[in-house]
């Protein structure tokens, strides 16, 4: 992915984050990670750019980066779609290092904790059970891949978009791709990724939701929690 760096860098040499509009290159704020503020910045309109946590110097920022893009190739090995991506390390002298992500930008009408209050429920289905087969392959992946290698996946429904193509029903799937926190995962240890947690989709701590797949019981469930 081509990222303007040059964009960046004046974003960020100009950004206030108490007041967004005093910075001088125009952004809007699409929503907050759990240590990420996504922007849309200038009229790049396509694109959703992911402003990680401050890092205290450079090599701490490209060890993330190293491990940020180990774990997206690992996912898409295991036969994840994930959106075209890319990262970014801006310094501005005299302050710590930011790190960008930055991804294609989706329609919010298209990720499935929206989806599912506007689908008829005969929709809703294949769309909960795509998703579960979707979480089901890195299970198998670490089933093939332990003890060398392990992956972990946040797998809320709010990951997930359910993309239309240009004739027919929406039927494929992909995973609008999790920043994890420098601290707490992907870790990197030894010769494997190490989750940082154990999150069952829906956040149900239930592993049948793995191993049922289409259930009825665990899909109602699921449909019952949002």
């Amino acid at each position: 992915m081509d990222i303007n760096e040059e964009l960046l860098y004046h974003f960020e040499k100009g950004l206030n984050p108490q007041n967004l509009g005093d910075s001088p290159i125009p952004a809007t704020v699409l929503g907050f990670g759990e240590i990420s503020t996504i922007f849309q910045i200038a009229d790049y309109t396509n694109l959703a750019f992911k402003r990680m946590p401050l890092f205290s110097d450079r090599v701490s920022a490209e060890t993330y980066i190293l491990k940020y893009i180990k774990y997206c190739r690992l996912l898409i090995e295991a036969g994840l779609k994930l959106p075209e991506h890319g990262t970014c390390i801006i310094q501005v002298p005299d302050r710590p290092v930011s790190v960008y992500i930055v991804q294609r930008q989706f329609p919010i009408a298209r990720f499935s904790h929206k989806l599912i209050h506007t689908l008829d429920r005969r929709d809703t289905h294949p769309l909960l059970e795509r998703i579960v087969s979707e979480t089901e392959k890195i299970w198998h992946f670490n089933n093939s891949r332990r003890p060398s290698i392990e992956l972990a996946l946040d797998g809320q429904i709010s990951n997930w978009v359910w993309l239309e193509r240009e004739t027919g029903p929406p039927n494929d799937l992909c995973r609008h791709q999790h920043t994890a926190s420098p601290d707490r995962g992907p870790r990197a240890t030894g010769s494997g990724i190490v989750p940082a947690k154990r999150t069952i989709i829906f956040a149900l701590d239930h592993p049948m939701a793995v191993s049922l797949g289409c259930d009825e019981q665990v899909l109602q469930s699921a449909i019952g929690l949002y």
